[in-house]
């Protein structure tokens, strides 16, 4: 898993452990959401979902936001953070169908802030992983330069995972292809590498 290879490998980079770090620039229930993604919690896989099971998650989802005043965020922390993703996939659906309104629109009506931002960020990655990423790599290079650090990131971690899928999905959503935004947008080594990247699954 992503997120526990990146909590093992921070300490030996830079000799502070990765959950101090994230506690000390955190607070609140922004703080608890990105604890619980390091902790690498999250359920295996199971073709097979079960829903009973993700009709009452659903179920829980609503009345801890839509169905009484204010949200408890910590049970929306915890389906989120610690199911699967064909499970969470079942409980946007069933909570739609009990709610009338997407998971994304209960987030926005019931969450503010950074809560708001890692919430809809895990139900956009969970929904369309490649789109996400798609997503996420059109704002480093839109508008003036580039944010090389988040690109670089993104292209590296994804190279060897799902970069022909993020490709398709870029030139959908955006008309262009990945390899000539960063032909456009990159220069010397530096875009050499990224597009080397891009190119590992050809």
């Amino acid at each position: 898993r992503s997120y526990l290879a990146i909590y093992l490998l921070f300490f030996p980079e830079y000799g502070r452990e990765l959950e101090k770090d994230l506690c000390g620039d955190t607070s609140g229930y922004f703080r608890r959401l990105m604890v619980s993604l390091m902790a690498a919690g999250r359920e295996t896989e199971d073709w097979e979902c079960d829903k009973e099971r993700a009709r009452k998650d659903a179920k829980t989802f609503f009345e801890a936001g839509e169905a009484r005043w204010g949200t408890e965020e910590a049970e929306l922390n915890q389906i989120l953070c610690l199911r699967s993703r064909y499970h969470l996939l079942e409980v946007f659906h069933q909570f739609k169908e009990m709610s009338g309104k997407t998971i994304e629109e209960s987030i926005q009506n019931e969450c503010s802030g950074s809560l708001q931002e890692g919430f809809l960020a895990i139900v956009q990655s969970i929904k369309d992983t490649p789109g996400f990423f798609a997503q996420r790599i059109h704002k480093c290079v839109e508008g003036l330069g580039t944010s090389d650090s988040h690109l670089i990131r993104i292209i590296v971690t994804r190279s060897e995972i799902d970069m022909e899928e993020i490709e398709h999905a870029y030139k959908a959503k955006y008309g262009k292809s990945l390899a000539d935004e960063i032909e456009s947008e990159c220069g010397g080594d530096y875009k050499r590498m990224l597009l080397a990247c891009i190119k590992l699954d050809d």
